[in-house]
């Protein structure tokens, strides 16, 4: 599974059968981006809160929405700052 939630809202989700590829990965934020193309109109950059899981470091990922996004890495094994393991503690 992966979320996009902002501060406001959840603006996306995507469920996988197995593991999630970098493919996987970029092709969800591109869709995030182009589905608020009109809430990010006046931004120049993105950021995105993600953890160190490898998809997230992906080459591929980098140089299809370098321009558009910059990820920020959370520190290792810090569950209690992503916010998308605290919505997953509510569905278990």
């Amino acid at each position: 599974m992966i979320v996009a939630i902002g501060v406001d809202r959840i603006y996306g989700f995507q469920l996988f059968d197995g593991s999630i590829k970098s493919e996987d990965f970029g092709a969800f934020i591109i869709n995030i981006l182009d589905t608020y193309a009109e809430i990010r109109k006046n931004a120049s950059k993105y950021v995105f809160y993600v953890d160190n899981c490898s998809t997230h470091h992906a080459l591929l990922v980098k140089e299809r929405i370098y321009s558009k996004v910059i990820f920020m890495h959370g520190p290792s094994y810090t569950p209690e700052f992503n916010s998308v393991e605290n919505l997953f503690s509510t569905y278990k």
